[in-house]
């Protein structure tokens, strides 16, 4: 089972209503996935053993984010 721990965006586009720019932090069964995704499409699925090492890959993410499109916003 799969379940999403945290999801933040950043960014609003001009041509859709997603936001620029979303990373989806989720708990396997087995580990963690970090999904990065720019413009509603899925750029990286990343995979990861523990909780840290997922969250240090999202703070990566998040820091690597092109500046005019922040801040980043956590959603529900």
């Amino acid at each position: 089972m799969i379940e999403v721990v945290g999801r933040w965006c950043a960014g609003e586009s001009d041509w859709h209503s997603l936001p620029s720019y979303e990373i989806v932090l989720e708990r396997t069964g087995v580990g963690w996935h970090v999904t990065y995704f720019a413009h509603g499409e899925p750029h990286a699925l990343i995979g990861f053993d523990s909780e840290s090492e997922a969250r240090d890959n999202v703070e990566h993410l998040m820091s690597a984010c092109p500046h005019e499109v922040l801040p980043w916003h956590e959603i529900a």
